[in-house]
């Protein structure tokens, strides 16, 4: 998706047809940014990416509560937005896949570097007062599970 354009932002929200918007009116009490971590995609191409998407997560949220005040917003992995204290300020939590394993895709655990640079992020969020929910997809029987 190409987050950055004024289209597709308008079918996610700002009208009363776009998803959150609907939501909102529906009367839900929060909503689930998942797919933030998107922005990594278009890096080598796009270096603004994470940036922009920082941006639209702060918007997303300010949107949001200026029709509601009391709606949670949490944002689906993109972990790395976390340095950027005005995302950390917008949300109330972040739901982590595949911390410890199947950052590959394949079950394989992840590397020492990659779960402590996560980590470190989550806990400054976690001290923050926020949510950290995390997510393993293991097979039973692997021993894994309960590693993880």
């Amino acid at each position: 998706m190409r987050f950055w354009q004024t289209a597709w932002q308008s079918i996610v929200f700002g009208n009363p047809a776009a998803y959150l918007d609907r939501i909102l009116a529906a009367g839900f009490d929060g909503i689930y940014v998942d797919r933030a971590d998107v922005a990594d995609y278009w890096l080598a191409g796009r270096p603004s990416a994470r940036r922009e998407m920082a941006d639209l997560m702060i918007r997303i949220a300010a949107y949001a509560r200026r029709k509601r005040p009391d709606i949670l917003i949490l944002m689906q992995n993109a972990e790395e937005l976390l340095e950027n204290r005005q995302v950390v300020e917008a949300i109330d939590g972040v739901a982590k896949e595949d911390l410890f394993y199947g950052i590959a895709h394949d079950q394989s655990a992840n590397s020492r570097g990659d779960v402590q640079a996560t980590v470190d992020l989550l806990r400054r969020l976690k001290r923050r007062g926020k949510a950290v929910l995390v997510v393993e997809y293991l097979a039973t029987g692997s021993g894994k599970a309960e590693d993880a």
